[in-house]
């Protein structure tokens, strides 16, 4: 990544990846619904390819921290819709399981936003100091 030629193809490496790991999940458990398969695809790529094209790289910081809290608001979101279709017949691992995952995944998510916000200068990088923050620690 320190040259912009072996980046680049860095870069094509990992979503050549990510198109494999794809398509592998998808005939591993196959497709019931190609509407929403498609949907979700155009959805990405209206909000994805103007993101991509007109973002200054002096904003890519904030841009992967938007990333990561889109990705792990997912997961947690996959986390809650398992346990909703499961309830009230889940064993012990599957519970614990799908509680970490949500725990994580809305916890990624919070920390990812308010990282974006203090990068984009939304909220002050001051730390939040309140009477009693040794207590509640």
């Amino acid at each position: 990544m320190s040259e912009v030629k072996t980046s680049r193809r860095g870069n094509w490496a990992g979503a050549g990846g990510m198109l494999i790991a794809v398509v592998a999940t998808l005939l591993a458990f196959g497709v019931h619904r190609y509407d929403l398969l498609i949907g979700a695809i155009a959805v990405g790529l209206i909000i994805g390819v103007p993101i991509a094209l007109k973002l200054p790289m002096t904003a890519v910081p904030q841009r992967t921290a938007m990333s990561h809290a889109f990705g792990s608001l997912a997961v947690a979101l996959i986390g809650t819709a398992e346990y909703y279709q499961r309830a009230p017949n889940i064993d012990a691992f599957t519970i614990a399981v799908l509680v970490s995952e949500m725990i994580l995944g809305y916890l990624t998510f919070t920390g990812s936003a308010i990282a974006f916000a203090k990068l984009q200068e939304l909220i002050s990088g001051k730390p939040l100091i309140y009477p009693g923050r040794n207590v509640v620690s």
